[in-house]
């Protein structure tokens, strides 16, 4: 069975810091918000209930049935973020 991996595309207010393969997706961004779309790497399709957790400040938050999730109350700076 071939493995799988989870993309995570997310949208902040501030640039992106993009992770290598196989590492957490590191953003940087001020205070606010962040949305984003966990997607299969294989297939592209959007990823539904995944759980997404900002490491740092130990928040996380389900995904919708579409792969959409949205992170509020952030700290400006550096986050990471596992799926």
């Amino acid at each position: 069975m071939p493995c799988r991996s989870l993309v995570l595309t997310a949208l902040a207010f501030g640039p992106l810091a993009h992770g290598a393969a196989g590492q957490p997706l590191r953003v940087r961004a001020p205070s606010g918000t962040l949305t984003g779309i966990v997607r299969d790497s294989m297939t592209g399709g959007a990823v539904g209930y995944a759980l997404v957790t900002l490491v740092e400040g130990n928040q996380r938050v389900f995904a919708s049935e579409g792969g959409r999730f949205t992170l509020s109350g952030l700290q400006s700076g550096r986050a990471t973020l596992r799926v």
